[in-house]
């Protein structure tokens, strides 16, 4: 997918593809659930009260999308694998040892 096909996965707060996504009962729209956690009423349509619910399906396809690691480049690493990956199999992440706190 390209960058205009992800515009409507992007949380119109942060303007980055959905953390955590949830969805407005009013309109729709989904957010970060971090961006829309202290809101009062709906950034996009004014509407109080604003109730926003976890989007299961919008967080599993955000989640199986296919980044690019920002450490190493390696593409076609799932958004949801991307911890995982810089955690344990990333060779750009670098080991501390233990002993003499060298990395």
């Amino acid at each position: 997918m390209s960058d205009d096909e992800h515009e409507h996965l992007r949380c119109p707060i942060c303007l980055e593809i959905c953390q955590d996504a949830v969805a407005t009962t009013c309109c729709h729209q989904l957010f970060c659930v971090n961006c829309s956690e202290d809101l009062s009423n709906c950034p996009t349509c004014r509407k109080s009260p604003f109730q926003a619910i976890p989007n299961i399906a919008i967080r599993r396809l955000i989640g199986a999308m296919k980044v690019s690691c920002e450490e190493c480049g390696l593409e076609k690493i799932c958004r949801a694998d991307m911890k995982d990956h810089l955690k344990k199999y990333c060779p750009a992440n670098k080991v501390k040892c233990t002993d003499c706190g060298l990395t």
